[in-house]
């Protein structure tokens, strides 16, 4: 088995065998290929790595078990904020006239050793114009983009890396079955959009993974790496280094949107080759994926290889939401500094969560371009994505002052803290509960997704329950307007106490249940499922599907135990609207605090189970509690 991996630049040659119909050839750039002197007003020779080459190394390797893994893009380089596209400029970027000469070529060793290999393989020019339109010439080929949009690298935490790259590795830690390559690109490409979503709101840059196998072959249907699909043990870790009763982990299975839960304090379980437990690891230190841990309760030795499960995360007690401030609103710092668990951070800085600024004439026509509805006004002060996308309905009018802005957003930050907060929650693939979630339409009872933990004692999907095909945790299309509910289903020997939360369009977290009619929040007994809203349990109300167009995602919360500080804090919350707001999602300023008791409620189970906590951090066992999610995407009706 053959597995080649890049990850990096691309850019785009001059094809002097025009095989494509646009004249160019995708390339590779090397950490040596620079561009020529006077670029992009003249062109030369670069020392890039053609896509003709990879196609002939490729075909000379002596297996048809071959991976090629491309997380690069030929779409022209730029940056999105704080985002990184994974090119070069190249020839699309060159200033030149309809009939200018001025080119980008490959160098003339790259184009030797084109010729060494097709002299190697008995294959003409002919010949390969002719295969190279086919596809790859064996194996698989997986691509982060089409070669007309751009692969992102992005910075998850404090971790850089290209997302299809750590969304694609992180899927296979945790894949056990031996699905499809097929399969894994579906999982990886939803969950790519997903995350590229979370940075571009308004809708932007789009990056769509795909993969192209041999023509005529099965290979779509093999197993990644063309490995065996024999049962696995999933990983959220591996020992790297053992030193006494020290030992260091590289943290490969991590889901990116909770790996700042990962560090001192967490708990992973060492396992062996089935499953067992043989002892555990608590993270006493980590920086970007390594780690470092001490040992206890282990049982027999311990070598590098040794896979690690989670047992609890740790949340630490002093989370922020960071704020990036333009430099045009320096005295918004004071202001915002004034809020509560708000950080303001410099622009040079690449671990804000969300920019401070304003509406530029520039910006206004690129949103004009994008047919973006309610169009803010130049000058206005709003709030944008990492990637300098605009974070829906948070801009104000012209003129406004800073301190004003600041407080009108007051609301929208607090929810955007708590959206962060809980989403660190999120473990349906490392969870010991068997729960499962669904969506369906009221109308209909139409079931279009659904989500369930994986290392359960039991595995029992909602559509598998009503005998229905597997539903997809990808994002849906629901329009505007139409009537949701959500179907939870308890798997447990035991009751389990739900919370249902949705984390807007705009990025912001409301509260769906427990509702202000719930009175008694009765825990979901064993074995037994509820919808909600449900008349029958005292939801006087439906969820219909309202706000901006995009991505939106919901979250399903259940615990073994009470959920008693923060039920009474949305309680209060809840009634503090008023009886014209019952029935509408809880969306306050006090937000976060709720969700800090939340994690309060989780923490203090956590600590009643056994594990052994750290202060200034909230743990959360797997044993003890489930959160999973599911993402549809708001359209037009």
């Amino acid at each position: 088995m053959v597995v080649f991996h890049f990850s990096g630049h691309g850019s785009q040659v001059f094809d002097p065998d025009q095989i494509f119909q646009d004249g160019q050839v995708s390339t590779i750039v090397p950490v040596d290929s620079i561009l020529p002197p006077g670029y992009p007003n003249k062109g030369g020779k670069v020392n890039d790595i053609t896509g003709h080459t990879l196609w002939l190394l490729m075909q000379a390797i002596n297996t048809e078990n071959v991976t090629f893994i491309l997380d690069s893009c030929h779409s022209g380089g730029a940056r999105k904020g704080i985002l990184t596209v994974r090119s070069r400029p190249g020839n699309r970027e060159l200033n030149r006239t309809e009939n200018s000469n001025i080119q980008l070529l490959a160098s003339p060793q790259e184009q030797e050793y084109q010729k060494q290999l097709m002299s190697r393989l008995n294959l003409t020019a002919s010949d390969l114009a002719t295969e190279r339109k086919k596809g790859v010439p064996k194996g698989i080929m997986l691509a982060a983009a089409r070669t007309d949009q751009a692969a992102i690298d992005a910075s998850f935490g404090d971790t850089a890396a290209g997302i299809f790259t750590y969304i694609l590795t992180r899927y296979l830690w945790q894949q056990t079955g031996g699905e499809s390559v097929s399969q894994v690109m579906v999982s990886a490409t939803a969950t790519t959009e997903r995350i590229l979503r979370e940075y571009f709101p308004t809708a932007g840059l789009l990056q769509q993974p795909e993969f192209n196998t041999r023509e005529g072959s099965n290979n779509s249907q093999q197993a990644v790496y063309f490995l065996k699909p024999d049962q696995k043990i999933p990983a959220e870790a591996v020992v790297t280094q053992v030193q006494g009763n020290q030992v260091d982990l590289f943290l490969g299975g991590i889901d990116p949107r909770t790996l700042e839960a990962f560090g001192r304090g967490a708990i992973l379980t060492l396992v062996d080759g089935e499953g067992k437990e043989r002892g555990q690891v608590q993270i006493e230190s980590r920086q970007e994926l390594t780690a470092r841990g001490k040992l206890s309760q282990i049982e027999g030795s311990i070598a590098s290889g040794t896979l690690l499960q989670e047992r609890s995360r740790a949340i630490p007690s002093n989370l922020t939401l960071r704020i990036g401030l333009d430099a045009s609103l320096q005295q918004a710092k004071q202001a915002l500094e004034a809020i509560k668990r708000i950080e303001v951070v410099s622009l040079e800085q690449t671990n804000f969560h969300y920019i401070l600024g304003r509406i530029s004439p520039i910006y206004h026509q690129q949103l004009q371009q994008l047919k973006v509805k309610k169009l803010p006004e130049v000058g206005s002060i709003a709030l944008f994505s990492p990637a300098l996308d605009l974070v829906p309905d948070s801009a104000g009018i012209a003129g406004e002052k800073v301190t004003d802005a600041v407080e009108r957003l007051r609301p929208k930050l607090k929810s955007l803290l708590a959206a962060r907060l809980v989403k660190l929650t999120l473990n349906n693939s490392s969870s010991r509960l068997s729960v499962a979630v669904a969506m369906e339409t009221v109308d209909g009872s139409q079931l279009v997704a659904e989500s369930f933990t994986v290392r359960g004692a039991t595995i029992t999907p909602v559509s598998q329950t009503r005998g229905l095909r597997g539903l997809t945790t990808n994002a849906q299309k629901i329009k505007l307007g139409t009537l949701i509910r959500f179907i939870v289903q308890n798997n447990e020997s035991f009751p389990l106490y739900i919370c249902v939360l949705l984390v807007s369009v705009d990025g912001g977290l409301m509260v769906l249940s427990p509702s202000q009619g719930n009175e008694d929040l009765p825990p979901l007994a064993p074995q037994e499922t509820i919808n909600i809203p449900d008349v029958n349990k005292g939801d006087h109300y439906r969820f219909k599907v309202v706000g901006d167009l995009g991505l939106a995602e919901v979250l399903v919360i259940a615990s073994t135990t009470p959920l008693k500080k923060a039920i009474d804090l949305l309680r209060t919350l809840a009634a503090d609207r008023g009886e014209s707001a019952r029935g509408t999602p809880i969306n306050s300023p006090q937000l976060d605090e709720a969700i800090f008791s939340l994690l309060d409620d989780l923490d203090e189970g956590s600590r009643g189970s056994g594990t052994n906590s750290l202060p200034g951090v909230r743990q959360i066992d797997t044993r003890q509690m489930a959160a999973m999610s599911i993402t549809f995407e708001v359209v037009g009706m």
